[in-house]
């Protein structure tokens, strides 16, 4: 792993943790403790992701196009998530662990539940600006 990706990923994993606690393992110390704590909290946030969504669709007729339009955007939303991991985690080599050595699992896991939280926020404003009309 090149000393870049390896800082990379150190950075994400740091900022991503520091920033918000609800992402954070705690004192955990082997990768795969790691990576099963990521992908719980992966999982829970998915389950927000789909709660907020599935609450926004129960306020709007889903056969008008604001309803439509709504599902475009969630669609879109989860497209551009899986780019910008992608993008966040482009490797050249035949895997990414020899781009980011094992904690890759990890900081993939942490920065998706990272996207994915942000998205849960602004479902949550959306929902409240509906409820507001």
């Amino acid at each position: 792993m090149s000393r870049f990706h390896a800082a990379l990923v150190l950075l994400m994993l740091s900022a991503a943790a520091g920033a918000q606690d609800e992402l954070s393992c705690g004192e955990l110390k082997t990768n795969l403790e790691i990576g099963t704590c990521q992908a719980e909290k992966l999982a829970q946030a998915e389950r927000e992701l789909d709660e907020e969504y599935r609450a926004i669709l129960k306020l709007v007729d889903p056969e008008k196009a604001w309803a439509k339009n709504l599902r475009s955007s969630q669609h879109a939303w989860l497209m551009f998530r899986d780019a910008e991991l992608d993008l966040l985690f482009s490797c050249d080599r035949r895997s990414t662990e020899e781009c980011y050595g094992r904690e890759y699992s990890a900081g993939y896991l942490l920065q998706k539940t990272r996207l994915t939280l942000e998205r849960v926020e602004r479902l949550r404003t959306i929902r409240q600006e509906r409820l507001e009309r």
